[in-house]
């Protein structure tokens, strides 16, 4: 799986949105804007808010804190994402672990 199908739910919740990760200055620093910045500011980076973790761990959904922020189960602070949006269907998250896995 590539990161555009992830990338597609990031766009369709509006994360990538001024609002929220994108525009001048994106909320906790991460700038997903476009799916190429995006992949360089998640994939092995770690997390502002749970520094013991990386936002995407190669291989490892259940060690990523981007899942956590997603499903709203085991985040360090903040509140479960999209921020005041719907949370991702099961098939949006079985995507983004899918799409983790294979890194």
């Amino acid at each position: 799986m590539t990161f555009d199908s992830v990338f597609a739910i990031f766009q369709k919740k509006d994360c990538a949105g001024a609002g929220c990760h994108g525009g001048a200055r994106p909320a906790q620093g991460l700038n997903l804007s476009t799916a190429a910045i995006a992949q360089g500011e998640l994939i092995n980076v770690t997390s502002q808010q749970c520094t013991a973790k990386k936002l995407v761990a190669p291989g490892d959904p259940t060690q990523s804190y981007l899942v956590n922020k997603l499903t709203g189960v085991g985040m360090c602070s903040g509140s479960q994402m999209p921020k005041g949006g719907s949370a991702l269907t099961n098939t949006e998250l079985d995507t983004v672990r899918t799409w983790i896995s294979g890194l």
